[in-house]
């Protein structure tokens, strides 16, 4: 059995959108993509939505509009993909990493203030994996300090705080429609807010900063456009557009079909002494279920998180691990002169986190194999603790 880890779910539904698509001659930034940013908006209940090419260019944007620039700091998790921190650091500004919380792998909003100096400008905090993090603590030291707040939400999708959607929180939210997010364009994302500047300055900047694009100028008498800032090729494509707008139609039945996993990978492996993800008050919090992520303890379950993974790969599963925390690549261990021990938690995800295979493209066959691998693989001794 072979069994592709993050395998994208891709029914007839999307291919003759595509198709559609293909055949109006109109494959570019067009009326899909703004079709898909509407939904969006109805979707979410942010009052504007920008598609772009990836969860990238919306934090990049976000933190361009903000100003943030050399000699400014803005504040971020070290367990989360290298975009995150990237970002910041194409700005020319530094990157301050806070450790997480154990229990859900998010920024802990308890050590933000610490890090916090007279050239802190913003906070990227981390949905990670799906589960909103602490939303009120975190809007709440920004708003004491006067800092922005930018969602990285690319693993977030059907998050919700309150029963509010989190696009809705910060003054930016960046999603991510990647070929193994929760809903895809194969590559994709949208930054969500309800800021009209950031929105309008989010449309020029992805258009090169073009007064009006490709598709606006076929329906006007005047064909020319004027350069108004200094943009990037940042924008969606209807192509992938297409794909997003079926994906969207289902978003809800394609979450439930998670869950079902989500549960029963929970009911199956509760005896195994793998430590099973976080799941929220439900409250409070709605996870959107990206990951499923174990955490192996090789003194709990007599196998080490490498070792499990490598077995898995053997009988033909796929896994993912995330993350290798920021702190220990090379490039930002060297640039701020970091250590392992810096952030204890992010370091103990990353020496013993697995995501499992998850999502409608999953089998139950194919699901009770990866269970029966698991549990074939592991031995649990009760004596023993973290």
């Amino acid at each position: 059995m072979k069994i592709i880890f993050g395998k994208p779910y891709i029914t007839e539904k999307e291919i003759e959108e595509v198709i559609d698509s293909l055949k109006t001659g109109w494959i570019g930034k067009g009326p899909k993509t703004a079709r898909f940013e509407k939904m969006f908006t109805e979707y979410s209940g942010a009052k504007y939505a920008v598609a772009l090419n990836s969860c990238t260019a919306a934090l990049y944007i976000s933190l361009r509009f903000f100003n943030i620039k050399e000699g400014d700091e803005v504040i971020t998790t070290p367990l989360t993909f290298a975009a995150t921190a990237n970002v910041i650091e194409n700005c020319d500004a530094k990157t301050i990493f806070v450790d997480v919380e154990k229990n859900s792998g998010c920024i802990n909003p308890d050590l933000i203030e610490e890090k916090i100096t007279k050239n802190t400008k913003a906070i990227i905090p981390v949905h990670y994996c799906g589960y909103p993090c602490e939303i009120e603590k975190i809007l709440k030291i920004a708003k004491k300090y006067k800092l922005k707040v930018i969602f990285d939400a690319a693993h977030c999708i059907e998050g919700k705080y309150r029963n509010k959607h989190i696009a809705n929180f910060g003054d930016a939210v960046c999603f991510s429609f990647y070929a193994t997010k929760n809903i895809t364009t194969a590559e994709g994302g949208m930054l969500c807010t309800n800021n009209r500047k950031l929105y309008e300055y989010a449309k020029l900047f992805s258009t090169q900063g073009l007064s009006s694009d490709a598709w606006t100028r076929s329906k006007q008498k005047d064909k020319y456009y004027s350069v108004v800032l200094a943009g990037m090729k940042f924008n969606m494509c209807d192509l992938q557009a297409a794909i997003g707008i079926q994906q969207l139609l289902k978003i809800e039945k394609l979450y439930q079909i998670r869950l079902r996993q989500w549960q029963r990978y929970n009911l199956e492996l509760k005896e195994t002494g793998l430590i099973l993800p976080l799941m929220p008050d439900e409250k409070i919090k709605r996870h959107s279920l990206h990951l499923y992520t174990i955490l192996i303890d090789k003194k709990r379950c007599g196998i080490s998180r490498d070792e499990l993974k490598k077995e898995l790969e053997k009988s033909g599963i796929g896994t993912g691990i995330h993350f290798i925390s920021l702190h220990n690549h090379k490039y930002y261990k060297k640039k701020y002169n970091l250590k392992r021990s810096d952030f204890p938690n992010a370091n103990y995800f990353s020496n013993t986190t697995l995501s499992l295979p998850i999502g409608p493209a999953l089998t139950e066959k194919e699901q009770n194999y990866i269970i029966k691998m698991i549990r074939n693989y592991v031995s649990f001794s009760n004596n023993t603790s973290i």
